[in-house]
């Protein structure tokens, strides 16, 4: 039996071994975590966007289905969603409720070693429908803020 001059004693090896399985297992777990954060996260921050968006795009409804849709649209895109990301902005044949849905597809870099992801895709939609109870009532804009009073020192007690 040829002996090995870097490997002197079959320890050596074993405890070679034992510590490429440790780093290896490691790495896929911290892979796998940080997989799974990238999932949570991208899924609220499109659920905001979404829910943004399809708020903002109602209130054109139901006098003005395609304002909504394009303010929603803008929306959406000033929060991060592509254009590929966008599925469908719709309005309900009533046209007094809007629809959106977006995918993002989750990189095949994350998804290749993560375990326990819901999908590969993270799916988000949400409806929304004018809050006023009169459909035809024009919107008001916001009142623009008051500049305050400065505030003045309190008299010493």
């Amino acid at each position: 039996m040829t002996r090995s001059k870097y490997f002197t004693r079959p320890i050596d090896l074993a405890s070679l071994i034992l510590l490429a399985v440790i780093t290896v297992t490691g790495g896929l777990i911290a892979h796998s975590l940080s997989a799974d954060m990238y999932y949570h996260i991208n899924s609220l921050t499109l659920q905001m966007a979404v829910d943004l968006a399809v708020r903002a795009g109602a209130e054109y409804l139901p006098t003005n289905p395609r304002t909504a849709v394009h303010v929603a649209d803008a929306y959406a895109r000033l929060n991060g969603v592509t254009s590929h990301e966008i599925i469908l902005i719709g309005v309900g044949s009533d046209e007094r409720i809007l629809r959106i849905r977006l995918n993002r597809k989750i990189p095949i870099s994350m998804a290749l070693f993560a375990v326990g992801l819901p999908s590969r895709d993270i799916i988000v939609t949400a409806s929304a429908q004018r809050r006023s109870d009169n459909p035809e009532a024009p919107l008001q804009p916001e009142a623009p803020l008051q500049p305050e009073a400065p505030l003045q020192p309190e008299a010493p007690l």
